[in-house]
C-alpha cells in the first residue's frame, strides 16, 4: 500500500495509469492517506537509494599516516574513498590534508599488518 501511494504520488507510472482506466485512483490514494499519511517513495526514490546503497559497498577505508619529517606530529587521516580511486588521486588528496608537503614530494605505500614491508605505489594511473 504504502509503495502504492509512492507511485499513484509521482503519477509517472505505467501501472497507476493503467488501473486509472478500469477504478478510481484518487479514491483509493485518500483512503490510503487516511491510514498511512503521506508517504515518500516510488520508482525514484528507490532507484535513488539503490545507488547510494551501491556507492557505499564500492568505498574502501583508507587511512594516511604521515612519516615525513615536516609533518610527522599529524594524526593519521582516515578516510573512506572509491576502490576507483587512482593513486595520483590519493596523493592529492593527501597533499590536501598535510598542506606543507608539495605533490611532487609525497610518496605513497601500502603498509598491511600481514605484508612484512611496505609496497610502493608509484604508478599514480593504477586504482586502489
Amino acid at each position: 500500500e504504502r509503495y502504492f501511494l509512492g507511485l499513484a504520488a509521482h503519477g509517472a507510472s505505467a501501472m497507476v495509469a493503467a488501473l486509472r482506466e478500469s477504478c478510481d485512483i484518487d479514491a483509493h490514494v485518500a483512503r490510503l492517506r487516511s491510514i498511512h499519511g503521506d508517504v515518500v517513495g516510488g520508482e525514484v526514490t528507490e532507484e535513488a537509494q539503490a545507488s547510494r546503497t551501491a556507492l557505499t559497498h564500492s568505498l574502501v577505508q583508507v587511512t594516511m599516516r604521515p612519516v615525513g619529517a615536516a609533518i610527522v606530529d599529524k594524526p593519521p587521516a582516515s578516510k573512506r574513498v572509491p576502490h576507483t580511486m587512482t593513486v595520483g588521486e590519493l596523493k592529492r588528496l593527501c597533499q590536501t590534508l598535510f598542506k606543507q608537503v608539495p605533490l611532487d614530494r609525497i610518496r605513497l605505500q601500502l603498509a598491511d599488518p600481514s605484508l612484512p614491508f611496505g609496497v610502493p605505489l608509484d604508478d599514480e594511473a593504477r586504482e586502489l
